[in-house]
């Protein structure tokens, strides 16, 4: 068989068996030169074969015609007229079919003028000027779909913008390039988003207004153009790939930020959406075992596995074989119990210092104060409530609960408990049946936001926890999830569900990438995020990848663009090298001694990110928040007035004021944050095949 050679094309049936017998054989040997001329030969046959199928039709159908206006013919009886309908039916339907193999036979030719690339397929027209259908080649590769590959994408930032941008103009952009939505962004202009490949946002903490000579951003709405300003020199590539600076404003309030990540990822649904979910599950029972996290649940909230869960394969049990699991026994009483642990902080990890167990009517069963593994450098007071005179009184090791929960706990019964991955971590315990208040209840605003005890306690009993000053209460944060994990069952499915938010992992994942398999099936479009947090999906619709350094994050890049097309990309160092945040992630991190080394990293990164992206693709940098350093400093000083402790009467803990702050200090708190929430991004469309960096035209304000 010659270089070129096609798979036979699996036809539709057809009386003319030996019409698509020679089909079949061009698609074999189509580029061998003795069948050039027998497919030439075959073309000019099926053409006449058409002509005269047509002439005989129109003959046919005058023919009528004659014997209807003749006055010496008869009238035909009812069945000769039923047979000549049925004549010119199969004729047309003939013609239909032979139409088909001629466009069968055309694609086999374009395929094979195509040079050497069997993946991509062109769309054309054929000489009628209809739309050719495709060819049921049967190949082992990728067959990319016509639709939207003709024309490409036109991206375009507008100017005179009536308000300041926010996350969700990037969040728009993202899914109106990804998704049959038609939300159409505000600030830009994107023509044929179908043929947009990809969506990559790279979020840069560190980058601000100074780095490109420009003024503060706070009172401005309209981009920005980079060649007005004097932008840094060692970050040229910036220059160079993105025209424009657009101001934003971070989530957040005059007190606080919002995880500029966490209002990425969600969106607000439509009213038919929300009422679609509600009627479906309006009536919706459920009962204990329907709350148990399943293996996929259990692996992206970084939970160990249990031999016993379902569908659990070795090599995912043997990740924690170091850990002790429960065992299958029969025992008295109750067969549901909560758990929760406090934790305090050694030089290098979380140290295990109280551990609590309740059964399903809040009896205490466990209440142990725990001997530390390890020196602790922070008792984390103000949430934990261990101080170092309560953890004194210790003397229970870690190996001796481990023991008595195991002698507890059947593998059989219900572990109940507030993000237990934590708690059944630092045990180092297994647990098959476990319910996780975190993720039964969801947070108002949707995944990835997960509501805390004390959120979920307030809005769904009514009730208060966590008050103390002076820190949590192991044993009230037990009884707080029993006691809504039983209102859940009695209200029902949609209790708790907050249906008026969804990942947009989960919308772009609805829909379809512009290829599809050879056999015809779709391939559903995929999100990855490559960063340094430990792998912690809050869905099922997105891979997560951790790293150790900006440069492994566009190593992953590189590596997972192919199969995805959103890539959330998170580089952090230079966010650390200014002390925007503390890094509490990468030890062994060495970062640049001098700023101009910093920015010349930043910039070789960015160019890496930006070569390596594939064609018709957009990328965004987001800086994410403006400078933090001041907002961090005074939110420490905030945390040490309110948790300001000493010993009262009768050696008993009280909270003191610290006149160290005042109205003064909490006005330069909102203004700190104010200044953090001033940030900015840039956004640019790699054109298709380009050898350079070649931004298009802006209409943003030149002033």
């Amino acid at each position: 068989m010659s270089e070129h050679s096609i798979d036979p094309v699996i036809e539709e049936n057809d009386d003319d068996n030996s019409v698509h017998h020679h089909v079949a054989r061009l698609s074999i040997s189509v580029a061998d030169e003795e069948s050039n001329n027998e497919r030439q030969k075959f073309l000019l046959t099926l053409r006449n074969q058409q002509n005269s199928s047509s002439n005989e039709t129109l003959e046919g159908g005058g023919d009528g015609g004659a014997d209807n206006d003749s006055d010496t013919s008869k009238e035909l009886s009812k069945k000769e007229k039923s047979k000549k309908k049925n004549e010119m039916r199969r004729l047309k339907k003939r013609l239909k079919k032979q139409e088909i193999l001629l466009n069968k036979v055309a694609d086999l030719e374009s395929a094979i003028a195509e040079t050497d690339d069997s993946i991509t397929t062109v769309p054309t027209k054929n000489s009628r000027g209809s739309k050719r259908r495709r060819s049921s080649v049967a190949q082992n590769v990728i067959v990319r779909k016509k639709k939207f590959l003709e024309a490409q994408p036109k991206f375009t930032v507008l100017g005179d913008l009536m308000k300041k941008a926010t996350i969700s103009s990037i969040r728009d952009l993202m899914l109106y390039s990804l998704t049959d939505m038609e939300l159409k962004p505000r600030w830009c202009k994107l023509d044929n988003r179908r043929s947009v490949d990809k969506c990559v946002v790279v979020f840069l903490r560190g980058l601000t207004n100074k780095e490109f000579g420009m003024p503060p951003l706070k009172y401005t709405v309209d981009p920005l153009l980079i060649s007005k300003y004097e932008l840094n020199p060692y970050l040229n590539s910036f220059g160079d790939i993105f025209k424009e600076v657009i101001p934003m404003t971070s989530p957040g309030s005059n007190k606080c930020i919002y995880s500029t990540y966490s209002s990425l990822v969600s969106y607000t649904l439509s009213k038919k959406q929300k009422s679609s979910i509600q009627k479906e599950n309006e009536n919706r029972k459920i009962v204990l075992p329907d709350l148990y996290l399943k293996l996929d649940d259990l692996l992206f909230n970084n939970y160990p596995i249990h031999k016993d869960v379902e569908g659990a394969t070795q090599e995912m049990i043997n990740r924690t074989s170091d850990y002790k699991s429960t065992t299958d026994f029969n025992h008295e009483g109750s067969k549901t119990f909560a758990l929760d642990c406090e934790m305090c902080r050694s030089e290098h990890d979380r140290v295990l210092a109280r551990v609590s167990l309740t059964d399903f009517e809040n009896n205490v069963i466990i209440d142990e104060l725990i001997i530390p593994s390890a020196p602790i450098i922070d008792y984390l007071t103000q949430w934990s409530g261990i101080t170092e005179e309560k953890i004194a009184q210790a003397t229970t090791t870690v190996e001796e609960i481990q023991e008595k929960i195991l002698s507890i706990v059947s593998s059989n019964d219900t572990l109940i408990g507030h993000s237990l991955e934590s708690d059944l971590n630092i045990l180092k315990l297994k647990h098959p049946k476990i319910v996780d208040t975190s993720i039964c209840f969801d947070h108002p605003r949707g995944p990835p936001s997960k509501a805390s005890l004390k959120m979920l306690m307030s809005s769904h009993l009514d009730t208060s926890i966590q008050m103390n000053f002076t820190g949590h209460d192991s044993v009230e944060d037990c009884i707080s999830c029993m006691e809504l994990v039983k209102l859940k069952i009695a209200k029902g499915y949609l209790f708790g569900k907050s249906y008026t938010m969804e990942s947009i992992f989960k919308r772009i994942s609805q829909n379809y990438k512009l290829i599809k398999k050879a056999d015809g099936e779709k391939i559903p479009k995929s999100s990855v995020v490559i960063g340094y947090s430990a792998v912690k999906n809050f869905g099922h619709h997105e891979e997560q990848i951790q790293c150790q350094s900006d440069d492994e994050v566009i190593d992953k890049f590189i590596e997972t663009q192919e199969k995805n097309d959103l890539i959330i990309l998170k580089l952090r160092e230079l966010e650390w090298f200014k002390g925007y945040s503390p890094n509490n992630l990468v030890e062994s991190m060495e970062l640049p001694a001098d700023k101009n080394t910093m920015y010349e990293k930043v910039n070789e990164r960015l160019m890496r990110i930006y070569e390596n992206l594939a064609p018709n693709s957009i990328l965004v940098v987001c800086s994410e928040n403006g400078d933090t350093t001041e907002m961090l400093r005074l939110q420490e000083l905030s945390k040490t007035f309110k948790y300001k402790v000493e010993k009262g009467e009768n050696n008993i803990d009280i909270h003191v004021k610290d006149v160290s702050w005042t109205e003064e200090t909490s006005e330069k708190l909102t203004q700190a944050i104010d200044v953090a929430r001033d940030t900015l991004f840039l956004c640019a469309l790699k054109p298709s095949r380009a050898s350079s960096v070649t931004p298009e035209p802006s209409n943003s304000d030149e002033s």
